[in-house]
């Protein structure tokens, strides 16, 4: 099953949404993954768009949400944890 690109403006919602909140700055290089990340989040709670998601985790009632769109629009790196030498 093919994905549907977000559109521009869903995206800018997005955009603001993780901003506001965690200080990333999502680049539109980064359209598609957003996308792919969050289209399982919204067949998850039947929606058409990735702005009636951003409707859900907007209210204050679902803190866990937003925890899920945060994780799941981050990579978390712990390279700097490791040892060179297991390299």
């Amino acid at each position: 099953m093919m994905e549907t690109l977000i559109s521009e403006s869903d995206f800018e919602l997005v955009k603001k949404f993780i901003f506001e909140r965690s200080g990333i700055d999502l680049p539109i290089t980064k359209r598609a993954m957003v996308s792919a990340r969050l289209a399982k989040r919204l067949r998850h709670y039947q929606l058409e768009t990735f702005a009636d998601y951003i409707n859900i985790v907007s209210a204050k009632e679902n803190s866990q949400e937003r925890l899920i769109l945060t994780d799941l629009l981050t990579t978390n790196e712990t390279y700097f944890f490791r040892e060179k030498a297991h390299f």
